[in-house]
């Protein structure tokens, strides 16, 4: 019984690979692309697996126009960059590797991005 236990616990640690959709839409703060994001059933969901030329993450682009493209990620840009924000120069590239992640106004720190920044500190305090 602890054997089953233990596997069930380990399975669902388990990334199998499976491929991600993203919302796929370009608009401005007014329109269902914008900030806030409606989510609408108008914005289209594109599966990420779908073209070789995306990966397995979706990203949320805006520019200093404010025109604002949500979409899986080109191929190597947010294994780049891995997952959050990275802002230059008024645009900024939002990474995640989660289902429709790709909805939200900033994306959230990674876990192991927020792991790092634990053992980090521990390390310094030493």
């Amino acid at each position: 019984m602890k054997a089953f236990i233990a596997i069930v616990f380990i399975a669902a640690f388990i990334d199998f690979g499976n491929a991600i959709s993203c919302y796929d839409c370009v608009g401005t703060g007014s329109s269902d692309c914008g900030d806030p994001f409606s989510g609408s059933s108008s914005v289209k969901q594109t599966d990420c697996s779908s073209s070789p030329l995306y990966e397995n993450k979706c990203w949320k682009t805006t520019g200093s126009n404010g025109l604002i493209s949500r979409s899986c990620s080109t191929l190597g840009v947010c294994s780049l960059l891995g997952n959050g924000c990275e802002t230059s120069g008024g645009e900024s590239v939002c990474c995640c590797d989660g289902n429709l992640c790709n909805s939200a106004s900033t994306t959230g720190i990674s876990y192991v991005t927020f792991a790092s920044l634990i053992i980090a500190s521990f390390l310094g305090m030493m």
